[in-house]
């Protein structure tokens, strides 16, 4: 990924900021809060889908193929995203990824509250909804850089990263209550909601002028990701582990039902 433009005339910061003055920043505060939306609705959704799923087949292979198209785009479409968002506007990507995916739980919801909802249906909105989730991933984690001046980039890589566990505590808890007393057509369309609250987000955040001068060069897109990370160990061991917790605790959501 690039690294992050700043304005010509505005250099970087020399201290970072904290938590708390990060979140009340104009442009990070919306984007913190709308990836936390954004993020909480996507697990409404999944303990939706597999519940819905478990209820109209009773096939565990069934929770087990939702839940796999849900990740299997970002499997295949990620590191293709992650080359483009290097060179169009990042903040556009995300609003498009939103967009699909918001409009996949839309539909969604829409079956659901007209008891029209079938299997095939219900994995075919899925997967695109799971499309939307990886065009929006690697840009939304590459545009952190963008939106912040150089000295409070790890902390606000931080509390992006926050975003995602808290989602994941928030998120199957409510998703699961939700379900329970209004159906999945209300967990899903709150899936919805949410992305629009993030589409929305963005639309108010402006990000810095491009500094004037040429840009770096370097191989850019998937081979020179591979041949970047190839030639770094540590790297490599941190996939790999990443890897492995990943496998180990998705069957969570298989099992749930």
């Amino acid at each position: 990924m690039r690294r992050a433009d700043h304005t010509a005339d505005e250099p970087a910061d020399e201290v970072g900021r904290g938590a708390l003055a990060l979140l009340r920043d104009r442009r990070f505060g919306p984007y913190f809060f709308g990836s936390l939306a954004s993020n909480t609705g996507t697990w409404f959704q999944n303990v939706a889908a597999i519940l819905t799923i478990f209820a109209l087949t009773r096939s565990a292979f069934m929770v087990g193929l939702v839940t796999a198209l849900q990740f299997a785009m970002q499997l295949v479409l990620a590191p293709v995203i992650g080359a483009v968002a290097d060179r169009v506007d990042r903040r556009l990507l995300i609003i498009v990824g939103q967009t699909l995916g918001g409009t996949a739980a839309a539909v969604l919801a829409l079956l659901a509250f007209l008891d029209t909802l079938n299997p095939v249906l219900l994995l075919t909105f899925v997967g695109l909804s799971g499309v939307g989730q990886a065009v929006t991933g690697p840009a939304a984690q590459a545009l952190v850089p963008n939106i912040v001046g150089r000295a409070d980039v790890p902390q606000a890589i931080a509390l992006h990263s926050l975003t995602f566990n808290l989602s994941r505590a928030i998120g199957p808890v409510a998703g699961a209550a939700t379900y329970a007393l209004a159906g999945a057509g209300a967990a899903f369309a709150v899936n919805a909601a949410s992305f629009l609250v993030f589409a929305l987000a963005l639309t108010g955040v402006r990000l810095p002028r491009p500094a004037d001068g040429p840009r770096p060069r370097g191989r850019l897109g998937v081979l020179g990701g591979v041949a970047y990370v190839r030639h770094r160990p540590e790297l490599v061991r941190c996939l790999v582990a990443v890897a492995l917790i990943g496998l180990a605790m998705e069957p969570i959501n298989t099992l749930s039902p």
